[in-house]
């Protein structure tokens, strides 16, 4: 009796993710924890940089934190595989694996949450001081102004003269 070569095999975990896929699962969430963890340590110095004014060093922490934020992307992209199937990757782990990632997909949110919360209030703050700041430089303008309307005035060259007396 021969085997029937055409029978299909249930998909495993492997099929899709190939072998490894629970230590990169985990690899990634550690790496979005710590990059998440960095962008919300420079989002408080960044509340800072901005209450004090010291606008060159916002602009350097901002560059910072774009490039931690671009890494976060990719590996967003690199976990959509796994949240688009989760409940089958959720089926193929054991539970304490299965646990401790949702407790680090939790817990990137509520980090994610509170950096975004921060940033939001942030952007007010700058708002505020640049209606300030325009409302200054319009008070300047008005002060040349007036300063100029007390000044000695160019002598004027007439267009038109008249040459006849």
């Amino acid at each position: 009796m021969t085997e029937d070569s055409g029978a299909k095999r249930p998909i495993d975990s492997h099929d899709l993710f190939g072998d490894g896929w629970e230590a990169s699962l985990t690899a990634i969430l550690d790496r979005q924890r710590d990059l998440l963890g960095q962008i919300d340590a420079l989002s408080e110095r960044q509340a800072t940089l901005i209450e004090s004014g010291e606008g060159e060093r916002l602009l350097g922490l901002l560059a910072q934190r774009q490039a931690l934020s671009s890494e976060i992307e990719t590996l967003s992209c690199d976990l959509d595989g796994y949240r688009k199937r989760w409940k089958e990757v959720a089926q193929w782990a054991d539970d304490a694996a299965r646990l401790g990632w949702e407790a680090s997909m939790e817990g990137l949110a509520r980090t994610a949450t509170a950096i975004a919360e921060r940033d939001a209030r942030d952007h007010e703050a700058i708002a505020k001081l640049r209606d300030e700041l325009a409302g200054k430089l319009a008070g300047i303008g008005k002060s040349r102004a007036a300063v100029n309307a007390y000044g000695p005035r160019a002598a004027s060259n007439p267009a038109y003269t008249d040459r006849r007396g």
